[in-house]
């Protein structure tokens, strides 16, 4: 893949997700407008069922978009074509057993709420269909086809968001018919019109195809139930309103995980091609590393600076109810950095079949974090104290994933740790910007007057300067993005 085509699907990756988690929002702002705090709640902890749902393959589908890259390198066409078919294969069977064994889990067990023994019942029909969405999505990811998820997810975005208004007629049912409805005409769209064919096959590749999976697999199932804990811990300790509350915080996540998660989608592929044409020479990899993470640890801290400053003014005005939740959705926030920066690195170790020291860092964060929120729950922290575990654990997680990253690149400590902390300065200069901005804004905190739009026009400019000579300064973005030729040209028309 050339530079240019690396940075096209970067875009329309981009581009694509700006949309998506735009109406996402949007959607998320309806659903919690319309069904409350408590309500909201139940969606929130029956949506761990679909959280785990999307992790049923056993490791099939992420032997496809690793292996598939690597085969593509090497120019092996006919593995590429038995491996689609054996995935296939492995969904049509494994999408009817998971339904079965849901249908009758739904059928049969109940719980003290009504309303949650509804939702279980259309958990079987969602799981299904999501079982071959993500089939799908995997398939397009392997074969690189980013304008093509772009566009489907673009589809399923605004199928989704119009699905938003059942609520206002149907209350909760109306979420989940809702739901299972966009998910039943996105996936005959995905089969009508994907252009993918695949047939059932009798050989047992799938068997190859999961041990090749399965240690990435384990890793993106571990990330799962550290995602997973608050919710856990939130109905067990807060209840059900207390997690509706929280759940503010759970729809900024997606809105500012998809940044790094594009950037992360896209780099694998190309990681994994460059990795399988130079012979699996982990030093190919070393400038990835590098420039992703660099550029994520400038951009994220201004969008979580400008997510905060949305946030504080637009719920107490569009969603009054949920004004308690807005103190730990800014702290959960700045947690939500730290995984930011390390996606990059759970690339290079699943590139390289390095998971054991990737499932290491992950265990110590979900400890860290059930202690934490358990500590601090217990003195009175409330919710606070969740977010507060949050950045303990990420913070400890990322920590860890750099330092493993770069012994595996047999760097110095000295270097390890001084790129780490180079790293976090970006972070450090926006929070310095945000303290001094504090200090100086009119009451109520983000009231609109000319004084409080300077000052926050004013931290944005600094902070986009900052930004500029921190890549600039650094070769290799300098190169990948050209910037010596845009400076020039400026020079030349006597700009600078």
């Amino acid at each position: 893949m050339s530079k240019k085509n690396l940075f096209v699907n970067i875009a329309y990756l981009l581009s694509s997700n700006i949309f998506t988690q735009g109406l996402r929002v949007g959607r998320g702002f309806i659903v919690a407008k319309f069904l409350g705090p408590e309500l909201m709640g139940i969606w929130a902890a029956l949506f761990v069922y679909l959280l785990y749902g999307e992790n049923l393959h056993l490791g099939v589908y992420n032997s496809l978009s690793r292996d598939i890259p690597i085969f593509r390198g090497q120019e092996n066409n006919a593995m590429i074509k038995r491996y689609f078919n054996n995935a296939f294969t492995f969904t049509v069977f494994s999408s009817i057993l998971a339904f079965f064994v849901l249908f009758i889990i739904s059928h049969f067990t109940s719980s003290s709420n009504q309303i949650m023994d509804k939702g279980m019942k259309f958990m079987p029909f969602l799981i299904f269909t999501q079982q071959w969405i993500v089939f799908f999505k995997f398939s397009f990811l392997a074969r690189n086809k980013m304008k093509e998820i772009s566009k489907y997810q673009a589809t399923y975005s605004i199928l989704s968001f119009l699905s938003a208004f059942l609520i206002i007629t149907f209350g909760f049912m109306g979420q989940m018919f809702g739901l299972l409805l966009v998910d039943i005409v996105y996936l005959l769209l995905l089969v009508l019109f994907s252009g993918q064919k695949y047939k059932i096959c009798r050989d047992n590749a799938w068997i190859t195809m999961m041990k090749s999976g399965f240690p990435i697999y384990l890793v993106g199932l571990v990330f799962v139930v550290l995602m997973s804990l608050n919710r856990i811990i939130i109905v067990k300790m807060l209840g059900t309103t207390a997690l509706g509350h929280f759940s503010l915080a759970f729809l900024v996540f997606s809105f500012l995980y998809f940044i790094p998660e594009s950037i992360r989608i896209v780099l694998y592929v190309r990681m994994g091609e460059s990795y399988g044409s130079a012979g699996q020479d982990r030093e190919k990899l070393r400038k990835f590393l590098s420039v992703g993470t660099k550029l994520l640890s400038i951009i994220m801290p201004f969008v979580v600076f400008a997510m905060s400053v949305m946030l504080m003014f637009f719920v107490p005005i569009v969603l009054p109810k949920y004004v308690v939740g807005i103190k730990p959705t800014i702290l959960y926030m700045c947690s939500v950095l730290f995984l930011s920066f390390s996606v990059i690195y759970s690339n290079y170790l699943n590139i390289i079949s390095k998971q054991t020291f990737f499932l290491f860092a992950q265990f110590i964060a979900i400890i860290i974090h059930i202690g934490g929120a358990l500590l601090l729950i217990n003195n009175g922290y409330g919710l606070n104290g969740i977010s507060i575990a949050c950045i303990l654990a990420y913070f400890i997680y990322y920590l860890l994933m750099h330092i493993v990253s770069m012994l595996l690149l047999r760097e110095k400590w000295r270097s390890i740790f001084k790129t780490f902390f180079l790293s976090l300065l970006p972070m450090f200069f926006m929070l310095a910007l945000y303290i001094l901005l504090q200090a100086n804004i009119q009451e109520p905190l983000f009231l609109i007057s000319f004084r409080n739009v300077t000052l926050i026009m004013l931290v944005s400019f600094l902070y986009g300067l900052f930004a500029f000579f921190s890549c600039y300064f650094n070769s290799e973005i300098r190169i990948l993005f050209d910037m010596d030729k845009y400076i020039n040209r400026f020079k030349a028309k006597g700009r600078i």
